[in-house]
Formats: C-alpha cells, sequence, structure tokens
C-alpha cells in the first residue's frame, strides 16, 4: 500500500458515488466476467484483480463510496433521497460534498480491506470485508440509529415464512449447482460472482430478479476447493440463509443500506479459508 493507492481508492469511491451503488456493483459483474472469461483464456488473472476487483470497480471502493454518498444525501434530504436508495445515481444532483464522502468512505473500505486481510491475516474476501466496514461506519455516523433493524409492530426481525425458506433454498441450491458445473469446466470459480452482480443492471429497469453473487462465488469457491457439487450446493445454500438473516436483522426499515450479501461472502469465505 502507498500514496498512489490511496487516492486511487479515493476517485474509485467519487466514480462510483457519482454513478450509483447497483450500477457500480453491475459494473463490478461485468468486469469479473471478462476477467473470468481472460483467465479461461490465458490463465492470467491481472484483469480480474486490477480491474474488476482493483480501485475503480472493486465493491469495496466503488460500491462502498457509493452507499456511504447515498446514505450523506439521505441524511441531508437532498432532492428527496432516502440513505437506501442504492438505485439511484447521485450524479442528478450535482452535491460535490456526496462525491466527496464517496471518495473518503472508499479509502475506509479499502484501508479496512488491506489491514484485515493483508496485516492482520485474516482469510476473508477483502472486497466483502472492506464492505462490511464502510458500511457500519456509513450506518454509524449517517443513519442516526443502532445497527439493528427497528422493530415493527411487534413483529421478530428475523421472521420468514416457510413458503419464503423453501422457496430460498430451491433457487439458491439451483444457482450453486449451476455454478458448480461451470467452475469444475473451466476451473475460474468467479463467474457466478460476475453473473450474479451483472444481472443488477436489469434491477433499474423494474426486472425482479434474485440477488445472488453471495450464492454463486461460495459455489464457485467451494467447488474449486473440494471438487465435490454437494458441499458446494451446500455453501450457496448457507450463504442465501446468512443473506437473510442480515438482510432482516440489519437493513430492513432502516434509513442507510448494509449490504446482506457482503456479509454472507467475508463470513463464509472467512470460514471455507480458516478451517477447510
Amino acid at each position: 500500500m502507498d500514496l498512489l493507492s490511496l487516492i486511487l481508492a479515493f476517485f474509485g469511491g467519487v466514480f462510483g458515488a457519482a454513478i450509483g451503488a447497483i450500477p457500480a456493483i453491475g459494473l463490478c459483474g461485468f468486469f469479473v466476467l471478462v476477467g473470468s472469461a481472460i483467465m479461461v483464456a490465458t490463465g492470467s488473472d491481472a484483469f480480474l484483480n486490477d480491474v474488476a476487483f482493483g480501485f475503480f470497480f472493486g465493491p469495496h471502493i466503488a460500491f462502498t463510496g457509493a452507499v456511504a454518498a447515498t446514505a450523506y444525501l439521505g441524511s441531508k434530504e437532498i432532492d428527496g433521497f432516502k440513505g437506501t436508495d442504492i438505485d439511484r445515481a447521485p450524479f442528478g444532483v450535482q452535491e460535490p460534498m456526496a462525491l466527496l464522502v464517496g471518495g473518503c468512505f472508499a479509502v475506509i473500505g479499502y484501508l479496512s480491506a488491506y489491514l484485515i486481510t493483508n496485516v492482520l491475516g485474516i482469510q476473508a474476501d477483502g472486497g466483502a470485508v472492506g464492505i462490511v466496514v464502510g458500511s457500519i461506519i456509513t450506518r454509524l455516523v449517517f443513519g442516526k440509529q443502532n445497527l439493528l433493524s427497528p422493530v415493527e409492530n411487534g413483529q421478530s426481525r428475523l421472521a420468514i415464512s416457510g413458503k419464503e425458506i423453501i422457496f430460498g433454498i430451491l433457487w439458491s441450491a439451483a444457482y450453486a449447482a449451476v455454478i458448480a458445473y461451470v467452475t469444475s469446466v473451466t476451473n475460474v470459480p468467479f463467474f457466478g460472482f460476475g453473473f450474479g452482480a451483472f444481472l443488477f443492471f436489469f434491477t433499474i429497469f423494474g426486472a425482479d430478479f434474485p440477488v445472488g453473487h453471495h450464492v454463486g462465488l461460495l459455489a464457485g469457491l467451494a467447488m474449486a476447493h473440494f471438487n465435490n457439487y454437494a458441499i458446494a450446493i451446500i455453501f450457496g445454500v448457507v450463504a442465501w440463509a446468512v443473506f437473510e438473516l442480515v438482510a432482516r436483522g440489519l437493513n430492513t426499515n432502516t434509513k442507510t443500506h448494509i449490504d446482506p450479501p457482503g456479509y454472507a461472502i467475508a463470513l463464509l469465505t472467512f470460514v471455507l479459508n480458516t478451517f477447510f
């Protein structure tokens, strides 16, 4: 890490803040697909690491910056923004402070990823770690509330129906199985993340697609590690379950966005890399 890295992270956060969180993660997904294809063709992971997960498109930088910028605009009630409007682009507001907030929080995301994974040696996905730390600080600074989702009408934060559980297990197992197959054919475990994140673009236009990049990434990594479909599917389904817990416990009826996929990826890559 050097001064240039911090400067690039800052401007990556400004870029993410300008285009918005959903476009930022969608672009990351697109370039992960490109980088994965390059890995299949050439064996090089340079594009994947330095571009897709680098200073402009890495989720710990661009996405984290965009989430913080959105939270800032929501806290100031600028142009009708809510702190959870991650599908809106702050660029349209033309508020310089929002871009500066995005740049600063991107640096926080970059530093936290570097310190926790490189310095402390904790074997979790760095991008996800940056998202987790950045979103917690964003909530504390701009959310004006506790980390936990508020309880409404006496209902449990973690309330979920049996039908929702069955549906979630089915779709996450199916996606995990498909990605496990793709991983076994290509020996590249990142297609599931790239495809799942790229699908966010369609949600901008009203498509009701599942959020699945965390499921795809964990299934791909588990398949690459164990070469076992059953274990890959289990990791994918557990990633869905962690997502649901975080979404209900930390990201329902709140004033800022805490990213459930980021928490699932951080936790389960730590488990996979540390204990297996």
